[in-house]
């Protein structure tokens, strides 16, 4: 296995960097949605009565409604509620942290996230420049911008595929020839990838980076206890309150890691 001076920090987005899911800040609101939950029930209700994928359920409610009232979903709109994104404690800091942390271990740090919310949301947030990559959900859209079905839905099993695609630099979503190829050559090993995220969705990722000796972290806001059950089960080493700031205790596992990592 090639070995790499690269390490990818994976995040996921909703409810990881944020407070509450993207849609939240402001979109679902115009969307008539005063209290946002009642749009997520209407969602399961629909997946239930369809049998159909969660992140397709809500992808598809999303662009029904917003058709219907004709606000159709488009990729700027989608853009300008992602400046409107508030993120938990830190985050806006934690990437320049990290970024005078890579220049004086000599080691590059790269910033890719894997969520089940909308990259063009993700496109628009402050953080958006420090980012690598973005693999989120996508929608196609038809030759008057407006959206007509989803491109990408990104559920917790397909988030390991983008895992693997880091992990063999494969980063081209309709290549499927070199993230499926038996090649020796891994370009950024999973003992070099570090996985934040939430909970449940997370799961699969985290199992995979986790048993293949990557650093694993879990967060919470007030409620620990999924966070707390992940640790338990033995899919993260350790479970963190949502707080960036280098005074905290994620950030400390995080830079103590790195440093770790890039080591002679």
């Amino acid at each position: 296995m090639k070995t790499s001076n690269k390490i990818v920090i994976i995040y996921d987005f909703d409810k990881t960097l944020t407070a509450k899911d993207m849609q939240e800040y402001g979109l679902l609101q115009d969307l008539g949605y005063v209290n946002p939950q009642l749009f997520w029930s209407e969602v399961k209700a629909f997946c239930d009565e369809h049998h159909m994928d969660p992140v397709l359920g809500y992808m598809y409610k999303l662009m029904d409604v917003a058709k219907n009232q004709n606000q159709p979903i488009t990729k700027e709109r989608l853009f300008s509620y992602g400046q409107r994104i508030e993120f938990v404690k830190g985050v806006d800091e934690w990437f320049k942290t990290l970024s005078q942390l890579s220049k004086a271990l000599q080691i590059n740090i790269e910033h890719v996230i894997v969520s089940s919310g909308l990259t063009s949301m993700i496109e628009g947030t402050s953080i958006a420049p420090y980012l690598t990559h973005i693999y989120g959900c996508e929608y196609v859209y038809n030759k008057e911008g407006e959206a007509i079905w989803a491109a990408v839905a990104n559920n917790y099993t397909m988030k390991t595929q983008f895992i693997a695609r880091i992990h063999k630099e494969a980063h081209d979503l309709s290549d499927h020839v070199q993230v499926n190829d038996k090649s020796s050559l891994r370009p950024v090993p999973y003992s070099h990838m570090i996985y934040i995220g939430d909970g449940f969705s997370d799961v699969a990722s985290m199992r995979m980076i986790h048993e293949q000796g990557g650093l694993t972290c879990a967060l919470y806001h007030h409620d620990a206890s999924v966070a707390q059950g992940l640790l338990k089960d033995g899919r993260v080493h350790g479970a963190y309150e949502a707080d960036y700031r280098i005074e905290g205790a994620l950030y400390q596992k995080v830079a103590s890691y790195i440093s770790y990592i890039s080591m002679p």
